[in-house]
Parts: C-alpha cells; structure tokens; sequence
C-alpha cells in the first residue's frame, strides 16, 4: 500500500515534469534558482578578440570595429537595395550596362569591408555567424559577376 503511494508519487512527479509543470511544487526563490539555471545553461560565453600587435592589422581592427565603418556599410547596403529596385524588365541596354558597373562597385565595397574585417579580426572573423554569413555573400557576387561576364561573351543565349 506505502509502495503505491511512492509509485503514484514518483509517476505523478514525471507527469510534472514533463509538462514543465515541476515549478508548481516548487518555492518562488527555488523557481527562480531553475530559470537562471535553465538560462546559464542556455549561453554560451562571448569570445574576446584582443587587438593584433601588427599596426596595419591593428588600424583595420580598430576600423572595422568603429560606428563610423558600420553606418557607412549600412548607407551602402541600403544604396545597393535601391540599385535593385531600379531593375526591370525590358530596360535599356544602357541601363543594364549601368547596373552591371554598379553592382561591380557594390561588390568591390563588400569585398574590401570583408578584407578590413578579416585583416583586423584574423581567424576571429569566422567565429560570428553575420561574417560568415557576409563572406558567403560576397563571394556569391562574385561568382555571380563572372557568370554574368562568360554570359555576355559567349554567343549562346542560357
């Protein structure tokens, strides 16, 4: 009988838990003590890059982690996005040439950002997800540009 009592006991506290309904029998300060718990868990500790002893290194570093590098890639980021709206259908030979030279600008600008970064952060660089993430763009450009340049040379239409 004291036996049953333990098996319901122990079955109801499973239920309990695997609801995420064990805080019921919990103290506000116990609730508590968990949630932190639950969240240290959760994080991951921020890495420090220390500043390169190399001074070009070290003026690219102190570059790219600057506001002023940051509002600046942002207004070019957001020119960019216009210089895609600008695109349609049946333009102007003139017109595509011209957003082919400004797309070739854009990825110079993204190219030499992510030069500045790697330069300044070294192999820190690939340890944010945002720079993989803009490296990989970068170098889609690319590809993209010289797919673009063979398809202007070549006498088949894709």
């Amino acid at each position: 009988s004291c036996t049953f009592c333990i098996c319901v006991l122990i079955y109801k506290l499973f239920q309990y838990e695997e609801k995420g309904q064990l805080g019921v029998l919990l103290t506000p300060g116990q609730r508590q003590w968990m949630s932190t718990f639950r969240k240290m868990t959760k994080t991951k500790p921020m890495r420090m890059v220390s500043p390169p002893k190399n001074p070009i290194m070290r003026y690219c570093y102190e570059v790219s982690d600057g506001q002023l590098f940051e509002i600046l890639i942002t207004v070019v980021i957001l020119l960019n996005m216009v210089q895609m709206c600008m695109e349609h259908h049946n333009a102007s030979p003139q017109f595509e040439l011209a957003m082919w030279w400004a797309n070739l600008v854009f990825s110079i600008i993204y190219t030499i950002e992510a030069a500045i970064k790697l330069i300044g952060h070294r192999k820190f660089y690939f340890y944010k997800s945002w720079n993989i993430f803009d490296f990989v763009i970068v170098v889609a450009a690319w590809f993209g540009m010289i797919i673009d340049m063979i398809e202007m040379d070549s006498f088949i239409d894709p």
